[in-house]
């Protein structure tokens, strides 16, 4: 179990360890080593604001979507035929374009912001159609033809099933791809932040 602000910063040293680079600027982790975080805690605890503000604290990109509202046309890309010679005269085939996911995420490395993190909430509540898709996405990075840069770290946020009917229980197969990370209220740490922030005492 994880408040907020443990999570945070063991969430934050994490991802300075997968970013760290060699004398010739190549990521000293293997990416197969980099595994997602996957944060779970109760409606309003805090994990998109504590993804955000690692984002700004570390100084790099940020992208923030909700599964929920993709449907497989969206997340996967749409078909697209194309056509190409062979020995056999002019042959047609089908490739897919840009996720809108990895679309967004492409708009932010043009900006500069050739590291970062992509947090995806909501990810128990997916469309069943996206379940195997996004399992080989944790895996790989890639989403058909298309690869999250590789300087970018994914978070993925979920409420646990008692607040979501919709939201499912994974199975090793995705639960060994992520760093599962439980995070629970705690009235300290919340005020600690509401004082950094001058809140109003009351």
């Amino acid at each position: 179990m994880y408040t907020v602000k443990t999570a945070k910063e063991e969430i934050k040293n994490s991802i300075r360890a997968y970013l760290r680079k060699d004398g010739k600027g190549k990521y000293i982790m293997k990416e197969e080593n980099r595994l997602p975080f996957y944060t779970i805690g109760k409606p309003g605890v805090g994990k998109t604001q504590m993804a955000k503000q690692i984002a700004e604290e570390l100084r790099i990109g940020f992208v923030s979507l909700s599964i929920t509202h993709h449907t497989r046309n969206t997340a996967l890309g749409l078909p697209v035929i194309c056509e190409d010679e062979s020995v056999n005269g002019n042959v047609k085939y089908t490739q897919y374009t840009m996720s809108e996911i990895l679309a967004m995420v492409e708009k932010e490395v043009k900006k500069g912001f050739t590291e970062g993190i992509l947090l995806i909430d909501e990810f128990a509540c997916m469309a069943e159609s996206l379940v195997a898709p996004m399992l080989a996405f944790l895996q790989t990075k890639n989403i058909g033809n298309h690869v999250l840069p590789e300087g970018w770290i994914l978070i993925l946020c979920s409420n646990p099933p008692q607040y979501n009917k919709s939201a499912r229980v994974f199975d090793a197969a995705i639960m060994d791809r992520v760093r599962k990370m439980e995070i629970v209220a705690d009235g300290n740490v919340f005020i600690e932040y509401a004082r950094e922030k001058e809140f109003h005492p009351v």
